[in-house]
């Protein structure tokens, strides 16, 4: 499942597009065993260092966005810069991170979608292909074990911000079933009248339960 959220506020994008400004980038094989398959530029040094911490932080107190998942920590990010011809063909993210299992892969567009041509991030499920080019702020998580590219950029530029996730349940059928489940309680907590709040409460003692049995 890819699911859609508004990770990032304007002020924290906006900090982050400041970087991309005056810091130093190299080349993005460089972090993956100089493999050719990905032609883009990731941000380095001092400045990196600085405003990755800053961004990660933000979203790891980002309380409603670690719940909904079940995410346990995050990995160090990587600030991308796609400009004209670059591109990451098709892979598949590592098993493993930095910090521990890769569960989860996120990426954040920093840059507005009319700001660059192509560039699309496309993702497969099954037979089925979905492509995401969305809104400052916005962030795409997937499965880590997806199989995805970037598509090329044809225009312009595209800045993103990639970081990988371990969640504290293990079994993805049983963590779908949680965020499912959160989903649901979410969606309906403003509606609740008193005799619903019943209802509510054993959801959340349902939820509870799965996450003792498979944390």
């Amino acid at each position: 499942m890819f699911y859609k959220y508004n990770l990032l506020s304007p002020v924290m994008v906006r900090h982050a597009l400041d970087f991309y400004e005056f810091a130093d980038f190299e080349p993005g094989m460089m972090s993956t065993g100089l493999n050719p398959d990905k032609d883009n530029l990731e941000m380095s040094g001092t400045s990196y260092q600085e405003i990755a911490n800053l961004l990660i932080n933000n979203i790891v107190e980002n309380q409603e966005f670690s719940d909904r998942y079940c995410i346990q920590g995050v990995a160090s990010p990587l600030l991308s810069l796609y400009k004209e011809g670059h591109q990451y063909n098709y892979h598949v993210d590592n098993w493993r991170t930095s910090f521990g299992r890769n569960d989860f892969a996120c990426t954040v567009f920093l840059s507005q979608s009319n700001e660059y041509e192509g560039g699309e991030l496309e993702l497969v499920w099954g037979d089925t292909l979905q492509e995401f080019k969305l809104e400052q702020g916005q962030a795409i998580l997937y499965p880590a074990s997806t199989i995805h590219r970037v598509k090329p950029v044809i225009s312009g530029e595209r800045k993103v911000l990639v970081f990988w996730c371990t969640s504290y349940v293990k079994d993805p059928s049983i963590r779908q079933t949680i965020i499912e489940l959160n989903d649901l309680m979410m969606k309906y907590e403003d509606q609740l009248n008193e005799v619903d709040k019943n209802i509510n409460l054993s959801l959340k003692c349902i939820r509870h339960s799965l996450l003792r049995l498979h944390s």
